[in-house]
């Protein structure tokens, strides 16, 4: 009947119509895709770029029996023992910088880590141990996709004193800062062991994530019980 092929073809059109509205362009799925992450961290091209720089980061306290991870500020007692840990998600420049706010002191000579490599001070057998002479002792750690010649330029200055690195270290933290909400604990891949570690080191599955805007910028305080 007539009325009744209108009727389909009313329904069809009606459907196309419909389906046509509902249909969401894949540039605009990609954009609810990304809004709908809270912000999630940028993808691996993002971070390649310098605008976000990643790293696993972190201390190994030895105190007695126990190794612990260390807190960002910690009280430890003469005689404990620490190890730093570094992975960088990208090939990076890695600086570590100890004071006890009254000198300073670069403890790694510079050297362009891998992305995925694992960098272990004073060395993956080895500890700096706490001597007691400072009531403060603070290590501040820089990953950098590229040389950072600021500090490269002010320890090549011999009796460094605190005051001279403080600017430059607030400007790095300042720098790094990620102000938005993300999370930062996105996995990303080891390398391989360490040269001189007879096994894999169950640590590094301890070590948290730090992200930064083109650097990240980790600093510990500890303050020593006597």
């Amino acid at each position: 009947m007539v009325v009744q092929h209108y009727s389909r073809l009313f329904f069809i059109l009606f459907l196309v119509t419909t389906m046509r509205s509902l249909a969401i362009p894949v540039h605009a799925k990609m954009a609810l895709q990304d809004s709908g992450r809270g912000q999630a961290l940028s993808s691996l091209s993002e971070i390649e770029s310098g605008t976000i720089i990643r790293a696993k980061i972190g201390i190994q306290v030895s105190s007695g029996n126990r190794l612990t991870l260390a807190k960002t500020r910690e009280k430890l007692n003469i005689n404990d023992l620490l190890r730093i840990y570094i992975i960088p998600e990208v090939d990076s420049y890695i600086y570590v910088i100890h004071t006890d706010y009254r000198t300073v002191t670069l403890l790694n000579t510079l050297q362009k880590t891998t992305r995925g490599s694992v960098l272990i001070l004073p060395a993956p057998q080895g500890f700096y141990r706490i001597d007691g002479s400072s009531p403060l002792e603070t290590f501040t750690i820089l990953c950098s996709p590229t040389e950072l010649p600021e500090v490269l330029e002010l320890f090549q200055e011999k009796n460094l004193v605190y005051e001279q690195w403080a600017p430059l270290e607030k400007r790095f933290i300042d720098q790094s800062k990620i102000e938005l909400t993300q999370p930062s604990d996105k996995p990303f891949g080891i390398a391989g062991n360490v040269r001189g570690t007879p096994a894999y080191d169950p640590f590094l599955d301890t070590l948290p994530i730090f992200s930064g805007i083109s650097l990240v910028a980790k600093r510990y305080e500890f303050t020593i019980q006597k």
